[in-house]
């Protein structure tokens, strides 16, 4: 029986084999290589569009892994943590979680993580945020993560990256991961950057910010990136059971050119011994670091 098959291609999906009677709006004619095409964003809704219609088609758009994961840690979430998860996983495992600072946002994220069992790709806006999150995975689950960006280009079922790194590999990697999930969610919705979920196949997404709306009100496309915010609480709903009242300030400073280069210098010192020694100074590559700089 004739084979029709939805096939990722560098960010988008294709089209391939037998061209159903029917097909979604958002797939377009490439006359380059004669194929129907869409973002890859559109996988879950193209997919559930034929579903919907009895058309049959083999989704082989995704190279994600079923991963065994198991929470490690003793923690037991607070009700809102709680909360947030299962209104994630009730809007279908998409959508925004936006919660205050310190509210522990990450705890929703490792639920979710365990919760899909997929190959997953965490995505954070910078390498030292990126290694925060590479120390609670390993931590967390006890398994092998890997890193992309800040001079690493390790790829495993659970992967941490930044902005910069996710945009640049979109391409390659877009079909790997089958959760991805947005640190600091408020900075995709630059043009740049939305293209990360554009041409990702996950087909679970999770944001977390505690500053969602923005002033140029570009927050709005990430509903289509990613799915509606699923649930909200803010410093006034936890402060006295579960936060200290706080306000954030920023005092911002600058170097001198003295300064500057005194930084980079140490910094290609520090980054070389690391690379040249292959340690990774997150988690316990930080104190085998220690151990090595005392010699």
């Amino acid at each position: 029986m004739p084979c029709t098959r939805l096939l990722f291609d560098g960010g988008t999906l294709v089209i391939d084999g037998v061209v159903p009677p029917d097909l979604p709006p958002q797939c377009e004619w490439d006359p380059r290589v004669e194929k129907f095409r869409a973002p890859a964003v559109l996988r879950r809704a193209i997919v559930q569009y034929f579903e919907r219609r009895d058309i049959g088609i083999e989704d082989a758009s995704s190279s994600a892994q079923d991963v065994e994961l198991k929470l490690r840690t003793s923690y037991k979430p607070h009700p809102y943590q709680r909360e947030a998860f299962d209104a994630w996983a009730k809007a279908g495992k998409c959508g925004t979680v936006v919660l205050p600072t310190g509210a522990g946002k990450t705890f929703v994220a490792l639920a979710a993580i365990e919760s899909v069992g997929r190959s997953t790709l965490v995505v954070a806006p910078t390498i030292d945020l990126m290694s925060q999150w590479y120390s609670l995975l390993v931590d967390s689950f006890g398994i092998e993560v890997g890193i992309l960006g800040g001079g690493y280009h390790e790829i495993c079922d659970i992967t941490v990256t930044t902005y910069d790194s996710a945009y640049i590999y979109a391409g390659d990697y877009g079909n790997r991961f089958d959760l991805i999930v947005f640190d600091e969610v408020h900075h995709l919705p630059s043009p740049k950057f939305q293209q990360i979920p554009m041409m990702s196949t996950a087909w679970c997404r999770l944001g977390l910010t505690a500053t969602y709306e923005r002033q140029d009100g570009a927050h709005e496309i990430l509903d289509f990136l990613l799915g509606p915010v699923v649930y909200k609480r803010t410093i006034k709903d936890l402060k006295g059971e579960y936060l200290s009242d706080y306000e954030i300030v920023r005092i911002r400073t600058t170097l001198t050119d003295e300064e500057a280069e005194r930084y980079e210098t140490a910094a290609k010192h520090y980054f070389g011994f690391l690379k040249s020694a292959g340690i990774k100074p997150f988690a316990s590559g930080w104190a085998e670091f220690v151990k090595m700089s005392a010699y």
